[in-house]
């Protein structure tokens, strides 16, 4: 009952609400939430002492949710692979210098190299696997999440 997805290096899987979904070891990943109350434990892989929540589990699930799995690995320029109402993610893969033009903040996640960041109050130099949240002063009510590869 469950699809089993091979995950490869730059592999974007987006999971919406009521997908069961777990990851195995050997990963390294960046998981990207929406504010949430709700998480229900189906199976812990033989934790102790952690609360499973079956009938919640159950009652959430949607057994229509899907997912589909972009790879940014070879994109050039700025791609979009994610477009929702709250969350768009795009890919760069860039030399030299990013400005963010944006209204809106973003979270910025570096796979590859180094990025330089700038707008028009600072400027913020990523190296890789760090993440940063910018601009700095505008209000959460909306997110663009930049993967740098």
């Amino acid at each position: 009952l469950v699809n089993w997805i091979e995950v490869k290096e730059g592999d974007l899987i987006p999971v919406p609400a009521g997908l069961v979904h777990a990851i195995e070891g050997g990963l390294l990943l960046m998981e990207i939430q929406q504010t949430s109350d709700a998480t229900y434990r189906i199976h812990d892989w033989g934790r102790q002492g952690r609360e499973l929540h079956l009938e919640k589990a159950a009652a959430a699930m949607d057994p229509f949710a899907t997912t589909s799995v972009t790879n940014i690995s070879g994109i050039n320029g700025e791609t979009v692979v994610f477009d929702g109402e709250k969350l768009h993610i795009r890919a760069l893969r860039l030399d030299g210098t990013y400005y963010s033009e944006s209204d809106v903040p973003e979270i910025v996640f570096v796979f590859d190299g180094c990025a330089t960041l700038t707008n028009e109050c600072v400027s913020v130099q990523l190296n890789r696997f760090p993440t940063h949240l910018f601009p700095l002063a505008h209000a959460l009510s909306s997110l663009r999440v930049k993967l740098f590869c």
